[in-house]
């Protein structure tokens, strides 16, 4: 079992190392065409007004350039999150939490059913739906508000400003040290404190959606500690780690897109391990 499990997660680190990679190359596309081109610098989502990726001029009239926006590709999918990310931000992540936390029970309930075949192969939709209003209603609001509060306390990026001149390498060096620290305060905290409080959340709202409140009180009493341990253990073998990287390398408005991918991992494994008791 334990085999299976680290099987699984290399392949998924290999993912979602995959796509923070894409993002970060989308990061430096965008600064590419705005230093040549200001006017575009509003968002990332208008890299398409004047210059593409690969620094050559696009006519916007031109019926090609236009049926090429449509193209699918990691970086398009990540500018078309980002601009919805700007015109509607809660309503954005709060439903990407939604969604990926179905997608993740759906990933359990297949683990569960190959780790165990006596149980049913039959989905169970209750429990999708469960999960997928716990991340719309708790988990997603949380988590952003949390995330602000941890950028409120100790921000981990420095506020520009119009007219500033340019950083000697000491104050460079001073500054990437102390994100470092901040980003580092940031992943720990999540990681091993701030999960007591988001896994005895999902127990509870899910037992309740799944008609199980009864259940609640010993749930929490004999499967709360388990669970908190895998969910460490899980970060540790690899999660914490990639999330370390995305916070540093990453601007602050694709962090919200890394971090949704790595919740893929972590609520597949938490759904996994808080469903397997439940009859």
């Amino acid at each position: 079992m334990q085999s299976h499990t680290f099987i699984c997660l290399i392949i998924t680190t290999c993912i979602i190392l995959s796509v923070d990679i894409n993002a970060f190359a989308l990061a430096s596309s965008s600064s590419k065409v705005t230093q040549q081109h200001p006017q575009c610098s509003s968002s990332y989502s208008d890299i398409r007004c004047g210059a593409s990726i690969d620094d050559t001029t696009i006519d916007d009239n031109d019926d090609d350039t236009k049926q090429q926006r449509f193209i699918l590709s990691p970086q398009t999918i990540t500018s078309w999150y980002m601009n919805k990310l700007q015109t509607h931000e809660l309503q954005t992540k709060f439903l990407s939490a939604a969604i990926l936390a179905l997608i993740s029970d759906l990933f359990a309930q297949k683990i569960g059913h190959y780790m165990n075949p006596m149980i049913s192969t039959k989905l169970d939709k209750r429990r999708m739906m469960a999960m997928f209003f716990d991340g719309l209603m708790f988990t997603g609001p949380l988590l952003h508000y949390v995330y602000e509060l941890y950028e409120w306390i100790l921000p981990t990026h420095d506020k520009e400003e119009g007219g500033t001149t340019s950083q000697s390498d000491k104050e460079k060096s001073s500054s990437s040290r102390k994100r470092l620290l901040a980003v580092t305060a940031h992943v720990l905290f999540d990681n091993f404190v701030m999960i007591f409080g988001y896994i005895s959340l999902l127990m509870i709202t899910t037992g309740v959606m799944e008609g199980r409140a009864s259940g609640i009180p010993n749930e929490l009493r004999y499967d709360f500690i388990p669970a908190v341990k895998v969910s460490m253990r899980t970060s540790v073998m690899g999660l914490a780690p990639i999330q370390l990287l995305s916070f540093h390398f990453l601007p602050m408005k694709l962090r919200v897109l890394a971090v949704n991918v790595l919740d893929v991992v972590w609520v597949t494994v938490m759904s996994y391990v808080t469903h397997r008791n439940r009859h």
